[in-house]
């Protein structure tokens, strides 16, 4: 269906209808592609059935269109120039554009036109602009000057505009090759460089570009008015590249997110109230702290995080210590949202008033952090404290505004009086002042300081701040307490309270632990709890082992929480557990010292190994001679007999060792004596026994040194049953008589032989 003012084709011939009358069924169409075409009269039945061109199909066939304004001018600039074109041509035609249906048949548009002809208008002037105005759509803009289709159609060259020169040089006129040159150094230096001025990059235009050789073979850039002008090369670039192209290149998008961005709408547009969203992050606190034993050592700077609500600007928690900004930090800052206060403030020294917490317990619906708790336990939190964890992109703090201006206010109190505070500025300085020496608080003194701080923060009215129509009529202070108290009685059902402990165990890193006959290791610890030996754990696992999900702090490994789900249908509990006996050496110690110790442990192995098998390697080593030479004197000593022949006599055989072992430990330092002693008299060397003999010492009597030796040792006054004292011959040419044991075997051996 075709309504006035509709393109359409017909063979490829494009049409506008100017005017329809189906009672007649007459229309009046308009040939656009032949410019000297002017209305033809058409059959409307032939005409309705057919559809007309899309919308941006018309757009862009009346931009094609010389004379074309209608709806594609309206994204043009219309000056005054323009506006002036137009009313002189309205003036023009009169009321010759209402005269409808007459104007579109040439015999009754001839009389009309030649009654503006003698009125005082040109006839060509008349049928220029009755054409225009039909082409572009039969609307006054069509009527508006054409002046964005004067001058050349050639782009990015002068075409001999510019001023004229005062000086000597003419005006350079750029060509197309001097612009490829501009966009070159542009795309590769300026766009890609954010150190690079506009100047630098127009310096190295001219090196690059516009350079030429004396005959010394020396480079000369090109005179003014032979080249470029650094007033065209900065022209080129705003012309080519707008602002905000150039800042995402030349800084990147994050920076200009944050530093060049449009910001339309507040921080507060997506906040539903106090409590909806809480912001979190860290700084580095500008004051050196001394140590408490010794105040003539300085710790360093501590770190300060703070969790702020972003609807009412109210501290709900914090931690400021000496750890670094981690997620440390953030499991400390969140479990002071549950910690009791009043404890908290009775450490430090700081009066309490209840007033003072009213957001006590409170956590929100979206936690908004950096990306500290991404990697650590975020759907551990979501799930356990039904919290939306929001991590935000790096280097982007606009998306936390709150807490970073938090940090600077906090700053600007820590100016006022604070020793030891060390402005960023200062580091800038040459020559800069050592706040350093000043130094003389320490860390419960600064925490003591901080809480003061943040109590004077949540009772203070803040001065630019918006508040709403309720806000306004109900005439609440813009306090953060007076504005959370104000607005928590319509957020009360949507926000959840955590005690402490709840809060603790939901924050700690959790692991697996496996349960063992020894206890719960977990880490290089063994761990045990009274609800574990009440269901026996210790005594299954010397059957079996298994695992156990505990919850545990990196810092301490004195203690940590077992998560038991053992049943479907029990409910789940947690215990906490303690050190046993066994690894209280690790107590006091953090887990990572204690896979260090491990890691020492581990590392010492192979030393511990190699040395156990050199060990060994010794022991053979002295002992193969020892049983060699047993093996060869075995041999030597006659005929194999049986086995049971070498055991038959083993009784005898031992009573009879027994008492030649005895008499060598009893006698053998009475007899070093008795020998060394007639040695230094005789001068000369005892004989050895014959070597059929079992004694191969030099015999001498017993009877005279059995009493130094008993008065010595009396345990050898004892004697065996029926033991006689033996009486020896010195004769060494003689061997020594058998003992009774020998004469009774010898027997033995000759009866048995027959």
């Amino acid at each position: 269906m075709l309504f006035k003012n509709d393109i359409f084709t017909d063979n490829g011939v494009r049409y506008r209808l100017l005017y329809a009358d189906p009672t007649t069924n007459s229309a009046w169409v308009l040939n656009m592609d032949d410019p000297k075409a002017w209305p033809e009269q058409a059959a409307w039945d032939e005409l309705a059935s057919l559809l007309p061109l899309s919308d941006a199909v018309q757009h862009s066939t009346e931009e094609k269109t010389e004379t074309a304004q209608g709806p594609a001018s309206e994204s043009l600039t219309v000056t005054p120039a323009m506006r002036r074109a137009r009313d002189k041509a309205i003036k023009i035609l009169g009321e010759l554009p209402t005269r409808v249906p007459e104007i579109f048949d040439p015999a009754l548009r001839g009389q009309l036109v030649a009654k503006r002809e003698r009125e005082g208008f040109a006839r060509s002037a008349i049928y220029k602009y009755l054409r225009r105005f039909w082409v572009g759509g039969q609307t006054p803009s069509a009527l508006l000057g054409n002046y964005h289709q004067c001058g050349r159609t050639e782009e990015q060259v002068t075409a001999g505009r510019g001023a004229k020169s005062r000086f000597d040089h003419g005006t350079y006129q750029l060509m197309q090759t001097d612009c490829e040159a501009m966009r070159d150094v542009i795309e590769r230096l300026y766009l890609k460089d954010g150190r690079l001025k506009i100047t630098h990059a127009f310096q190295r235009l001219l090196e690059e570009h516009y350079q030429t050789t004396d005959g010394n073979g020396k480079l000369w850039v090109l005179p003014q008015g032979e080249r470029p002008s650094q007033k065209q090369f900065e022209y080129f670039l705003r012309k080519h590249y707008s602002l905000e192209h150039r800042l995402r290149k030349r800084e990147g998008d994050k920076d200009f997110e944050r530093d060049h961005r449009a910001i339309l709408d507040t921080i507060l547009s997506r906040c539903q109230g106090v409590g909806h969203q809480y912001e979190a992050d860290a700084t580095i606190a500008d004051v050196y702290l001394v140590a408490k034993d010794d105040r003539r050592k300085i710790v360093g700077k501590p770190t300060i995080y703070f969790i702020i609500d972003r609807k009412s600007r109210l501290i709900v928690g914090w931690y400021i210590g000496l750890e670094n900004s981690s997620w440390v930090c953030a499991m400390q800052a969140l479990l002071t949202v549950s910690m009791d206060k009043r404890a908290i403030c009775e450490r430090y020294g700081v009066k309490y008033e209840p007033t003072d917490w009213p957001a006590h317990q409170v956590f929100p619906g979206e936690l908004i952090a950096d990306r500290e708790l991404l990697n650590h336990a975020s759907d551990q939190i979501a799930d356990e404290l039904v919290t939306r964890i929001v991590n935000l992109p790096a280097q982007r703090p606009d998306h936390k505004p709150i807490v970073e201006t938090q940090f600077k206010l906090t700053r600007m109190r820590l100016q006022d009086g604070t020793p030891g505070m060390d402005p960023p500025e200062n580091a800038k300085r040459r020559m800069g002042r050592h706040y350093e020496k000043d130094a003389c608080l320490t860390l419960d003194e600064f925490v003591a300081i901080i809480l003061l701080a943040i109590i004077e923060h949540n009772r203070t009215p803040m001065k630019g701040y918006e508040l709403s129509l309720p806000e306004l009529t109900d005439e609440v202070e813009p306090s953060p307490i007076s504005i959370w108290n104000h607005n928590i009685v319509t957020r009360a059902g949507a926000l959840t309270r955590y005690p402490e402990e709840r809060v603790r165990i939901a924050l700690l890193p959790r692991g697996e632990a496996t349960v063992s006959e020894d206890g719960i290791f977990f880490k290089g610890c063994y761990y045990t709890c009274p609800e574990a030996i009440e269901r026996g754990w210790f005594v299954a696992a010397r059957k079996r082992r298994f695992k156990v999900t505990v919850s545990y702090d990196g810092r301490l490994v004195d203690s940590l929480y077992v998560h038991n789900t053992a049943g479907p249908r029990q409910r789940a509990e947690v215990y906490a557990c303690t050190l046993t006996p066994r690894s209280q050496k690790s107590a006091g110690l953090s887990f990572a010292e204690v896979q260090a110790y491990e890691q020492f442990r581990a590392e010492m192995k192979p030393s511990i190994e190699q040395g156990r098998i050199q060990a060994r390697a010794d022991y053979h080593a002295a002992t193969k001679p020892i049983i060699d030479n047993a093996t060869k004197k075995l041999k030597a000593a006659g005929p194999k007999v049986s086995r049971t022949a070498r055991r038959a006599d083993i009784k005898d055989d031992r009573l009879a060792e027994l008492r030649t072992e005895r008499q060598e430990a009893a006698s053998l330092p009475a007899l070093d004596k008795a020998r060394a002693a007639k040695q230094s008299k005789s001068h000369i060397a005892p004989a050895t026994t014959s070597p059929n003999s079992r004694t191969t010492a030099q015999v001498v009597s017993l009877q005279g040194a059995r009493a130094a030796i008993n008065a010595n040792n009396p345990a050898t006054q004892q004697a065996l049953p029926g033991q006689s004292s033996l009486d020896t011959k010195t004769s060494e040419a003689s061997p020594a008589s058998p003992s009774l044991a020998e004469k009774a075997r010898l027997m033995r051996e000759k009866m048995r032989n027959g």
